[in-house]
């Protein structure tokens, strides 16, 4: 599908609190049933998502973050997909699209992340 690995800003509500953030997310997976996308969200560069091993096991580095519109080197969280609705993309901000490398890439971490699971 066209619009899968495409990067769009959307409000993302906080799992710990009643508030919510404007950040990049992903669409990784379309449900032709549901008419939804699954969708992760962008987390900008932090040392802890470099370093320790138990970030590297669910935060996937995007390799070209400067093709994908990043305005710094970037991180995918795999461990806390969401489901939208595809109308709910309508209008939002368009900020660019993964390269086969990065989908690649974030699909392994993806799959092998959730297959051990």
């Amino acid at each position: 599908m066209d619009s899968l690995f495409k990067i769009y800003w959307f409000e993302v509500k906080f799992q710990d609190k009643d508030s919510s953030k404007t950040r990049p997310i992903v669409t990784i997976i379309f449900n032709n049933e549901a008419l939804s996308f699954e969708v992760l969200g962008v987390y900008s560069i932090k040392d802890k998502y470099k370093t320790n091993p138990y970030y590297k096991s669910f935060m996937y580095e995007v390799k070209d973050w400067q093709q994908a519109n990043f305005k710094e080197p970037s991180f995918i969280n795999i461990a806390r997909p969401m489901e939208i609705p595809f109308t709910a993309l309508i209008g939002k901000k368009y900020g660019g699209s993964l390269t086969t490398k990065d989908v690649q890439g974030l699909m392994n971490l993806y799959n092998n992340y959730w297959l051990a699971r």
